[in-house]
Protein backbone atom coordinates (compact mmCIF):
# COMPACT_ATOMS: atom_id res chain seq x y z
CA UNK A 1 0.00 0.00 0.00
CA UNK A 2 1.47 3.34 -1.03
CA UNK A 3 1.80 5.94 1.70
CA UNK A 4 1.16 9.56 0.92
CA UNK A 5 3.10 12.40 2.50
CA UNK A 6 1.12 14.07 5.22
CA UNK A 7 -0.20 17.51 4.55
CA UNK A 8 2.14 20.18 5.87
CA UNK A 9 5.19 17.89 5.57
CA UNK A 10 8.51 18.71 3.99
CA UNK A 11 7.31 17.86 0.49
CA UNK A 12 4.31 20.14 0.88
CA UNK A 13 6.57 22.97 2.10
CA UNK A 14 8.87 22.58 -0.91
CA UNK A 15 5.88 22.61 -3.27
CA UNK A 16 4.58 25.83 -1.73
CA UNK A 17 8.03 27.44 -1.89
CA UNK A 18 8.35 26.49 -5.56
CA UNK A 19 4.98 28.09 -6.36
CA UNK A 20 6.33 31.41 -5.08
CA UNK A 21 9.66 30.89 -6.86
CA UNK A 22 8.03 30.19 -10.23
CA UNK A 23 5.79 33.22 -9.86
CA UNK A 24 8.70 35.54 -9.00
CA UNK A 25 10.89 34.15 -11.77
CA UNK A 26 8.13 34.62 -14.35
CA UNK A 27 7.68 38.21 -13.17
CA UNK A 28 11.41 38.96 -13.46
CA UNK A 29 11.74 37.45 -16.94
CA UNK A 30 8.62 39.24 -18.19
CA UNK A 31 10.41 42.58 -17.82
CA UNK A 32 13.13 41.65 -20.29
CA UNK A 33 14.56 45.14 -20.87
CA UNK A 34 14.99 45.97 -17.20
CA UNK A 35 16.24 42.42 -16.60
CA UNK A 36 18.99 42.93 -19.20
CA UNK A 37 19.86 46.48 -18.10
CA UNK A 38 20.27 45.24 -14.55
CA UNK A 39 23.30 43.24 -15.65
CA UNK A 40 24.67 45.75 -18.15
CA UNK A 41 24.86 48.31 -15.33
CA UNK A 42 27.24 46.02 -13.44
CA UNK A 43 30.07 46.89 -15.82
CA UNK A 44 29.63 50.60 -15.18
CA UNK A 45 29.64 50.08 -11.41
CA UNK A 46 32.86 48.09 -11.62
CA UNK A 47 34.48 50.60 -13.97
CA UNK A 48 33.71 53.50 -11.60
CA UNK A 49 35.43 51.83 -8.67
CA UNK A 50 38.32 50.69 -10.84
CA UNK A 51 39.13 54.29 -11.78
CA UNK A 52 38.57 55.43 -8.20
CA UNK A 53 41.14 52.81 -7.18
CA UNK A 54 43.64 54.35 -9.60
CA UNK A 55 43.09 57.67 -7.85
CA UNK A 56 43.47 56.12 -4.39
CA UNK A 57 46.58 54.18 -5.35
CA UNK A 58 48.31 52.01 -2.75
CA UNK A 59 46.50 52.99 0.44
CA UNK A 60 48.30 52.53 3.76
CA UNK A 61 44.87 52.10 5.40
CA UNK A 62 44.49 48.90 3.39
CA UNK A 63 47.83 47.45 4.38
CA UNK A 64 46.31 44.16 5.51
CA UNK A 65 44.98 43.74 1.95
CA UNK A 66 48.22 44.85 0.23
CA UNK A 67 46.75 48.31 -0.31
CA UNK A 68 44.46 47.12 -3.12
CA UNK A 69 41.38 49.33 -3.05
CA UNK A 70 39.73 47.93 -6.20
CA UNK A 71 39.47 44.42 -4.82
CA UNK A 72 38.48 45.79 -1.40
CA UNK A 73 35.62 47.81 -2.91
CA UNK A 74 34.56 45.01 -5.26
CA UNK A 75 34.01 42.64 -2.33
CA UNK A 76 32.09 45.40 -0.55
CA UNK A 77 29.79 45.94 -3.55
CA UNK A 78 28.99 42.24 -3.82
CA UNK A 79 28.34 41.80 -0.10
CA UNK A 80 26.29 44.99 0.12
CA UNK A 81 24.07 43.70 -2.69
CA UNK A 82 23.59 40.36 -0.94
CA UNK A 83 22.68 41.82 2.43
CA UNK A 84 20.45 44.58 1.06
CA UNK A 85 18.32 42.18 -0.98
CA UNK A 86 18.04 39.86 2.04
CA UNK A 87 16.95 42.80 4.17
CA UNK A 88 14.39 44.24 1.75
CA UNK A 89 12.90 41.36 -0.23
CA UNK A 90 10.41 39.83 2.19
CA UNK A 91 9.34 43.24 3.42
CA UNK A 92 8.64 44.29 -0.18
CA UNK A 93 6.74 41.06 -0.83
CA UNK A 94 4.51 41.65 2.20
CA UNK A 95 3.91 45.25 1.13
CA UNK A 96 2.98 44.16 -2.40
CA UNK A 97 0.54 41.49 -1.20
CA UNK A 98 -0.96 43.92 1.30
CA UNK A 99 -1.41 46.59 -1.36
CA UNK A 100 -3.15 44.14 -3.71
CA UNK A 101 -5.39 42.82 -0.94
CA UNK A 102 -4.11 39.22 -1.17
CA UNK A 103 -2.10 39.03 2.05
CA UNK A 104 -5.01 37.72 4.11
CA UNK A 105 -5.60 34.89 1.62
CA UNK A 106 -1.91 33.93 1.50
CA UNK A 107 -1.66 33.91 5.30
CA UNK A 108 -4.96 32.14 5.87
CA UNK A 109 -3.29 29.57 8.14
CA UNK A 110 -0.56 30.01 10.70
CA UNK A 111 1.85 27.81 8.74
CA UNK A 112 1.57 29.60 5.40
CA UNK A 113 3.99 32.45 6.09
CA UNK A 114 7.07 30.18 6.13
CA UNK A 115 6.88 29.05 2.46
CA UNK A 116 6.02 32.61 1.43
CA UNK A 117 9.02 33.90 3.35
CA UNK A 118 11.41 31.31 1.95
CA UNK A 119 10.02 31.43 -1.58
CA UNK A 120 10.15 35.21 -1.86
CA UNK A 121 13.87 35.14 -1.03
CA UNK A 122 14.95 32.52 -3.55
CA UNK A 123 14.77 34.40 -6.86
CA UNK A 124 16.20 37.74 -5.62
CA UNK A 125 19.11 36.00 -3.90
CA UNK A 126 19.80 33.78 -6.91
CA UNK A 127 19.88 36.89 -9.10
CA UNK A 128 22.31 38.50 -6.66
CA UNK A 129 24.55 35.44 -6.90
CA UNK A 130 24.49 35.78 -10.69
CA UNK A 131 25.46 39.44 -10.25
CA UNK A 132 28.26 38.40 -7.89
CA UNK A 133 29.64 36.02 -10.52
CA UNK A 134 29.55 38.82 -13.09
CA UNK A 135 31.19 41.29 -10.71
CA UNK A 136 34.02 38.92 -9.91
CA UNK A 137 34.31 37.61 -13.48
CA UNK A 138 34.56 41.10 -14.97
CA UNK A 139 36.80 42.29 -12.16
CA UNK A 140 39.25 39.43 -12.66
CA UNK A 141 38.96 38.83 -16.40
CA UNK A 142 38.75 42.43 -17.65
CA UNK A 143 40.23 44.67 -14.95
CA UNK A 144 42.78 42.33 -13.42
CA UNK A 145 41.46 41.94 -9.88
CA UNK A 146 43.39 39.42 -7.84
CA UNK A 147 41.24 36.92 -5.94
CA UNK A 148 42.02 33.54 -4.46
CA UNK A 149 40.14 30.81 -6.34
CA UNK A 150 39.90 28.69 -3.21
CA UNK A 151 38.70 31.75 -1.32
CA UNK A 152 35.54 31.92 -3.44
CA UNK A 153 34.40 28.56 -2.03
CA UNK A 154 35.52 29.40 1.50
CA UNK A 155 33.53 32.63 1.41
CA UNK A 156 30.20 30.86 0.83
CA UNK A 157 29.49 30.02 4.52
CA UNK A 158 30.13 33.64 5.44
CA UNK A 159 27.85 34.92 2.68
CA UNK A 160 25.04 32.50 3.52
CA UNK A 161 25.15 33.31 7.22
CA UNK A 162 25.06 37.04 6.46
CA UNK A 163 22.04 36.47 4.20
CA UNK A 164 20.28 34.53 6.97
CA UNK A 165 20.93 37.25 9.56
CA UNK A 166 19.72 40.06 7.31
CA UNK A 167 16.71 38.05 6.16
CA UNK A 168 15.70 37.80 9.81
CA UNK A 169 16.00 41.59 10.15
CA UNK A 170 13.84 41.93 7.04
CA UNK A 171 11.21 39.69 8.59
CA UNK A 172 11.24 41.83 11.73
CA UNK A 173 10.65 44.89 9.55
CA UNK A 174 7.69 43.13 7.94
CA UNK A 175 6.14 42.66 11.38
CA UNK A 176 6.02 46.44 11.79
CA UNK A 177 4.47 46.85 8.35
CA UNK A 178 1.70 44.35 9.12
CA UNK A 179 0.87 46.02 12.44
CA UNK A 180 1.19 49.69 11.44
CA UNK A 181 0.23 49.53 7.72
CA UNK A 182 2.99 52.07 7.09
CA UNK A 183 6.56 52.05 5.81
CA UNK A 184 8.92 50.05 7.98
CA UNK A 185 11.38 51.88 10.26
CA UNK A 186 14.12 49.26 10.04
CA UNK A 187 15.38 48.44 6.56
CA UNK A 188 16.37 51.93 5.44
CA UNK A 189 18.20 52.68 8.67
CA UNK A 190 19.98 49.32 8.74
CA UNK A 191 21.00 49.59 5.08
CA UNK A 192 22.44 53.08 5.55
CA UNK A 193 24.18 52.11 8.79
CA UNK A 194 25.66 49.05 7.09
CA UNK A 195 27.03 51.02 4.14
CA UNK A 196 28.54 53.63 6.45
CA UNK A 197 29.79 51.59 9.37
CA UNK A 198 30.48 48.01 8.26
CA UNK A 199 33.44 48.71 5.99
CA UNK A 200 31.66 48.25 2.68
CA UNK A 201 33.67 50.82 0.68
CA UNK A 202 36.30 51.99 3.15
CA UNK A 203 38.03 50.43 6.18
CA UNK A 204 36.44 51.16 9.54
CA UNK A 205 39.83 52.39 10.79
CA UNK A 206 38.90 55.71 9.18
CA UNK A 207 35.93 56.07 11.55
CA UNK A 208 36.07 57.65 15.02
CA UNK A 209 36.76 55.08 17.73
CA UNK A 210 33.18 55.20 19.05
CA UNK A 211 31.76 54.35 15.65
CA UNK A 212 34.28 51.54 15.23
CA UNK A 213 32.70 49.92 18.28
CA UNK A 214 29.24 50.28 16.72
CA UNK A 215 30.58 48.71 13.50
CA UNK A 216 31.21 45.49 15.36
CA UNK A 217 27.50 45.19 16.14
CA UNK A 218 26.66 44.81 12.43
CA UNK A 219 26.76 41.30 10.88
CA UNK A 220 28.16 42.62 7.58
CA UNK A 221 31.33 43.76 9.33
CA UNK A 222 32.23 40.16 10.14
CA UNK A 223 31.13 38.86 6.74
CA UNK A 224 33.32 41.43 4.98
CA UNK A 225 36.31 40.72 7.20
CA UNK A 226 36.06 37.01 6.56
CA UNK A 227 35.35 37.20 2.82
CA UNK A 228 38.19 39.67 2.25
CA UNK A 229 40.54 37.52 4.28
CA UNK A 230 39.95 34.41 2.15
CA UNK A 231 39.58 36.22 -1.20
CA UNK A 232 42.28 38.87 -0.98
CA UNK A 233 44.82 37.25 1.34
CA UNK A 234 44.27 33.63 0.34
CA UNK A 235 43.74 32.59 3.97
CA UNK A 236 42.27 29.25 4.94
CA UNK A 237 39.09 28.51 6.84
CA UNK A 238 40.98 28.39 10.14
CA UNK A 239 41.71 32.12 9.85
CA UNK A 240 38.02 33.04 9.57
CA UNK A 241 36.50 30.68 12.14
CA UNK A 242 35.87 33.58 14.52
CA UNK A 243 33.92 35.51 11.85
CA UNK A 244 31.87 32.41 10.99
CA UNK A 245 31.10 31.84 14.68
CA UNK A 246 29.95 35.44 15.21
CA UNK A 247 27.72 35.33 12.12
CA UNK A 248 26.27 32.00 13.25
CA UNK A 249 25.54 33.62 16.61
CA UNK A 250 23.70 36.50 14.95
CA UNK A 251 21.66 34.00 12.92
CA UNK A 252 20.81 31.76 15.87
CA UNK A 253 19.57 34.75 17.86
CA UNK A 254 17.82 36.76 15.12
CA UNK A 255 15.96 34.02 13.20
CA UNK A 256 13.83 32.72 16.12
CA UNK A 257 13.07 36.29 17.24
CA UNK A 258 12.01 37.23 13.70
CA UNK A 259 9.80 34.16 13.29
CA UNK A 260 8.14 34.81 16.65
CA UNK A 261 7.61 38.52 15.94
CA UNK A 262 6.15 37.87 12.49
CA UNK A 263 3.76 35.15 13.66
CA UNK A 264 2.74 37.39 16.56
CA UNK A 265 2.10 40.31 14.20
CA UNK A 266 -0.10 38.10 11.99
CA UNK A 267 -2.05 36.89 15.01
CA UNK A 268 -2.66 40.42 16.29
CA UNK A 269 -3.67 41.65 12.82
CA UNK A 270 -6.17 38.79 12.51
CA UNK A 271 -7.62 39.54 15.92
CA UNK A 272 -8.11 43.22 15.06
CA UNK A 273 -9.36 42.43 11.54
CA UNK A 274 -6.65 44.53 9.85
CA UNK A 275 -4.64 41.81 8.11
CA UNK A 276 -6.34 42.30 4.78
CA UNK A 277 -6.29 46.12 4.85
CA UNK A 278 -3.60 48.48 3.61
Amino acid sequence: MTKTAPSGGRGDLIDQVMVVVRRDLATEVSYQYSFAMRYVSIFFSIAIFYFVSLLVGESTQLGEYSGRYFEFALVGLVMSGMTSVSLQTFNQAVGTEMGSGTLEILLATASRYLPIFLGSLVVPILLRFVEAVLYIGLGVGVLGAGFSGRGILLSLPLVLLAIAAFSALGMLASSFVILTKRGDPITGLVAQATNLLAGVLFPISLLPEGLQVVSKLIPTYYALRGVREVLLNGSGFDEVVDEVAVLAGFTVVLVPIALWAFSRAIRLAKQTGTLGTS
